[in-house]
């Protein structure tokens, strides 16, 4: 709005920030050897990098995407519904950041206990990662909850749009759970070096059942946007399940060195 450059002013600052947090990244790795001499690079190291690092940016590409086919699905139902769903998404993805943290937090643990071969240690990790990352989304949870119309005004003062956005967020307070579940689940077998999983744990829940539901109620039964969010809700459910389903059952062994 200062320099009047629009659209091309907000794309501007975000390249800005993405080359400053690149260069920050570039130092703190940097300050990791202290100076010391650094092992030449092997092809087998770069295949190793790829070979754990590809899932992941699928899995990323999954999350993101079902979020965005939802929107473009929302946009096709005109002007309110669209709105709506932007400010609830929004929203959505401010908790989410909370969740991540937390994903993140949960994988260097983790592959702490692996690399020093403990992996009851791993699990208990996990767990604990679980319960700190729902705890927090249950607060989010109550929130939207309890006083939908409130935080949706904090973005508009559209009465319409206001009574749109609230049952969207009444949906989103319900996968909140969901959500965390599935972000620190994920970050739970990126820490075991378990990848695949994460990428086909989305697949799984946000297409092969998140998508067709939202399909199916947003447009079949006519719901509008609230049909999206519950089949946004499944998806993500069905995901969160999964990939702590698939946390457990890989660090089951662990259960069974302890009763030994």
């Amino acid at each position: 709005y200062g320099a009047g450059l629009g659209v091309l002013g907000a794309a501007t600052a975000t390249l800005l920030v993405q080359l400053v947090t690149l260069a920050v990244y570039v130092v703190a790795i940097r300050g990791l050897d202290r100076g010391e001499e650094r092992p030449v690079s092997r092809r087998a190291d770069v295949v190793e990098i790829a070979r754990f690092g590809w899932p992941v940016g699928g899995q990323l590409f999954a999350e993101v995407g079902i979020f965005g086919v939802a929107t473009v699905l929302a946009a096709s139902m005109g002007e309110v519904p669209a709105a709506a769903h932007s400010i609830a998404l929004n929203l959505a993805s401010f908790t989410f950041s909370f969740a991540l943290g937390v994903a993140s937090a949960t994988t260097v643990r983790v592959g702490h206990a692996v690399g020093a071969g403990d992996l009851a240690l791993a699990r208990h990790r996990g767990l604990y990662g679980l319960q700190v990352g729902l705890t927090v989304m249950a607060c989010f949870a109550a929130t939207f909850l309890l006083i939908p119309a409130l935080v949706a005004r904090a973005f508009t003062d559209s009465t319409a749009v206001v009574a749109a956005t609230v049952p969207l967020l009444q949906i989103a307070a319900l996968f909140q759970l969901s959500d965390g579940t599935q972000a620190i689940g994920a970050g739970a077998l990126r820490g075991l070096g378990d990848t695949r999983a994460t990428l086909w744990g989305n697949l799984l829940g946000h297409y092969a059942i998140g998508l067709p539901l939202m399909l199916a109620l947003g447009f079949g039964a006519a719901l509008g946007a609230p049909g999206l969010w519950w089949g946004l809700s499944a998806g993500l459910t069905v995901t969160g399940a999964y990939l702590f389903v698939r946390f457990l059952r890989s660090t089951r062994q662990s259960l069974r060195g302890s009763a030994g």
